[in-house]
């Protein structure tokens, strides 16, 4: 199994599109992913996207508009919840979808007793490899979504960003 460590800072600009997009692109293709987050004390709150396409030679440019590109698909898993008041709810994880299902937004909220200190997410196919499992587990609770129907949505890249906010 390959593993590799990489830590996400916000790239300086402290607007909503802050996003660190990392330039690998990943393959599902026979594999699944496990990702292990540790958030700083000083990240409020911050989002963590997985940005799905079917062409491995794919560019996610988030400054022209995160969920613009109606080609590419998005699994994010949400660490507080943020109003023009700024991160409001520490002890709150949400699952959200763009440009799957016809749909613009899926939300999934949970809530948790604290603040997480860890998160895992996972992606991996079901067994009837059309669909994605997308799972979020934190040190109190596992979250999953329902599987979701992407068939040839097999390549991925991994942003993190932090609206308007420090992350790392």
């Amino acid at each position: 199994m390959e593993q590799f460590i990489h830590t996400f800072r916000d790239n300086g600009n402290l607007s909503v599109y802050n996003d660190d997009v990392m330039p690998r692109t990943f393959d599902l293709e026979g594999s699944a992913f496990r990702f292990n987050l540790f958030p700083s004390n000083e990240t409020k709150g911050w989002r963590f996207g997985i940005v799905l396409s079917e062409d491995e030679n794919f560019s996610h440019l988030p400054f022209k508009g995160r969920y613009n590109d109606k080609t590419l698909r998005f699994m994010q898993a949400n660490f507080n919840r943020k109003n023009a008041n700024g991160w409001i709810l520490e002890n709150r994880v949400y699952l959200e979808m763009f440009n799957v299902d016809n749909e613009n937004v899926i939300p999934w909220e949970f809530p948790q007793q604290k603040r997480p200190e860890f998160i895992r997410v996972e992606l991996r196919r079901a067994a009837n490899n059309n669909d994605l499992i997308f799972l979020v587990k934190t040190n109190e609770k596992d979250f999953m979504c329902r599987p979701i129907p992407l068939p040839g949505y097999r390549y991925f890249k991994l942003a993190v960003w932090a609206d308007e906010s420090h992350l790392n």
